[in-house]
């Protein structure tokens, strides 16, 4: 196998000292490092001296901002250069790192991806949540709720996620965490049962608000916040 020109590396939920050392030691090595608005700075310090740093914004919504992205880790591959393309979380998990694997692919480029902590695992670990407990259930369900601005929730049978009696995830955005918890009321869950809403994971500025799934909804109703959350909802709350 040829050696990787693109290193697709998951940076973490956050703290830029949850990067794992493999990934760390192939961000020191790149000539360019193209990374998501969202990657922490003070991670970026350890690019090497003269590496090439290009942030390409937040997280491409729009298929042609994408391609854009896809094209422009290509081209630098081509140039000769070693390019570690940073993403928060996993490369693979709610991310397009996918894509941009498979594009490569397709273009003959190699590659090595880098898997991180996903958000939907370390920012409850953060938080004091094991996602799973002896006792707390058998499943654990990552529910996508902020891959855009809309208002629209993540169509889900939450009635059926209710029978498991596991854990659900849900990475949810502003708009859209009123609509996912009265969701979650609405389809056979236990108003009662506890539930944590987590800002800012896993960095110094994290704020955990927790409470009954009644309570949190209304919580947002009353006082709606900016920014994407982290909602963990299931018996291990209990647990925290």
């Amino acid at each position: 196998m040829k050696n990787p020109a693109v290193y697709l590396i998951g940076t973490g939920p956050g703290d830029p000292g949850l990067i794992t050392v493999h990934g760390l030691e192939c961000l020191r090595s790149a000539d360019v490092v193209i990374h998501d608005q969202l990657v922490p700075v003070r991670l970026l310090k350890h690019a090497r001296p003269g590496a090439e740093l290009i942030n390409v914004g937040s997280a491409a919504r729009q298929p042609m901002a994408q391609e854009a992205i896809s094209l422009l880790i290509a081209e630098k591959a081509r140039e000769g250069s070693l390019v570690a393309r940073l993403k928060r979380g996993d490369p693979f998990v709610f991310d397009r790192g996918g894509e941009e694997a498979l594009f490569l692919h397709e273009n003959g480029i190699p590659f090595e991806v880098v898997p991180g902590i996903p958000l939907g695992i370390g920012v409850p670990a953060y938080a004091g949540v094991p996602v799973t407990y002896p006792g707390g259930g058998d499943t654990i369900t990552l529910v996508r709720g902020y891959e855009d601005e809309s208002r629209t929730p993540p169509d889900i049978d939450w009635a059926s996620l209710a029978k498991l009696e596991g854990t659900v995830v849900c990475y949810a955005g502003a708009q859209q965490l009123p609509r996912i918890l009265d969701a979650i009321q609405a389809n056979g869950w236990d108003s009662d049962g506890q539930a944590v809403i987590v800002y800012n994971g896993t960095l110094t500025s994290q704020e955990t608000v927790s409470g009954t799934i009644k309570e949190l909804l209304e919580r947002v109703r009353e006082h709606p916040r900016r920014g994407p959350a982290i909602l963990v909802v299931g018996r291990v709350v209990g647990f925290r």
